[in-house]
């Protein structure tokens, strides 16, 4: 298979489990990651799909992507800012359709954090098929990026606060903050790293 092709397809499987797993962590009700938390936020205040939410979002900050970080600009940026969002609504549509939701889910401690264990294990894996199609990133992921370029701040520090911002902001428009929020932070980076190590030995 032509390499460009796997690399396509690494995407869009990538976005998929994003999508799926993000939806999963928002059914948790136990918080989400600091992207989603802005953008559900956004969404609640607006009276828009979430996914709507996170195209209107992306292209915002797009524009400084296309003044500063021009190599960032690819397919795979393409994919996920145009789809994620709504694999993620069309997710919680269909498990709503089987019975589950928040309010359901909520009433059981141990389904909840079944919901939030395989929720950010899939995230992540969404994460790292993503990451090692290497073929352009996403406006918010580019963000970091652009900051330490031009603000001198190195990438790990600016993360940090650009997330808790995200997550002040969510929070401030009605988003869930909790111990989701929390793993994302500290776990995600580890756990798409070990995916990333799998995915090179196993697929490439």
């Amino acid at each position: 298979m032509d390499c460009k092709i796997k690399k396509i397809l690494w995407i869009i499987v990538g976005v998929f489990l994003l999508g799926f797993g993000g939806a999963m962590l928002r059914l948790s009700g136990l918080g989400t990651d600091p992207f989603t938390c802005i953008n559900l936020g956004i969404s609640k205040v607006a009276g828009i799909l979430y996914g709507t939410s996170t195209i209107i979002f992306n292209i915002i900050l797009f524009i400084p992507m296309l003044l500063w970080y021009k190599k960032g600009i690819g397919i795979g940026m393409l994919i996920n800012m145009t789809l994620l969002g709504y694999i993620s609504d069309f997710c919680i549509y269909m498990w709503q359709k089987i019975g589950v939701t928040t309010v359901e889910l909520s009433n059981n401690f141990f389904l909840q954090c079944t919901f939030l264990i395989i929720g950010v294990l899939i995230f992540c894996l969404g994460i790292a098929f993503y990451i090692e199609a290497d073929l352009g990133v996403a406006p918010y992921d580019a963000l970091g990026q652009i900051i330490e370029l031009k603000g001198n701040i190195k990438f790990a520090i600016n993360r940090v606060f650009t997330d808790i911002l995200s997550v002040i902001i969510g929070f401030t428009l009605g988003s869930t903050v909790g111990i989701v929020t929390v793993i994302t932070a500290f776990f995600t980076g580890p756990i798409v790293q070990f995916y990333r190590n799998l995915i090179r030995k196993t697929l490439s």
